[in-house]
């Protein structure tokens, strides 16, 4: 049996990784995986952002079947959810990976929050 710490540190390593996984996908996907010469990469195969950010929330709560309960941010539906330091839907890709993630709230409750 898990305790609360335990089920909420778990929590806190997937949404997190979800995060991470998310911008390097993106950073990947969104031109900036470049050879030296400054080739990008399959161009016509990136993902937006927003794309890469339902990989991680609307999709696997639908694939789960659990869309009405989670997946997006909509009155009644569970609300786990991070608060950046920026917007990543309006800033270059190249700066996805100095977003900071400021708080962590699971169930209502804040859990984390940088000083």
């Amino acid at each position: 049996m898990r305790s609360r710490n335990n089920v909420v540190i778990w929590l806190l390593g997937a949404v997190l990784t979800a995060l991470v996984m998310t911008f390097a996908l993106d950073a990947r996907a969104a031109g900036t995986f470049k050879l030296k010469s400054g080739e990008v990469i399959a161009p016509g195969e990136r993902l937006s952002i927003m794309q890469a950010l339902e990989l991680f929330t609307r999709n696997p709560a639908y694939i789960g079947f659990e869309e009405k309960q989670k997946g997006s941010l909509e009155a009644g539906k569970f609300a786990d959810f991070i608060v950046i330091d920026r917007d990543v839907l309006t800033i270059p890709s190249e700066q996805l990976k100095d977003v900071q993630v400021l708080q962590t709230w699971i169930g209502g409750e804040m859990i984390y929050e940088k000083h």
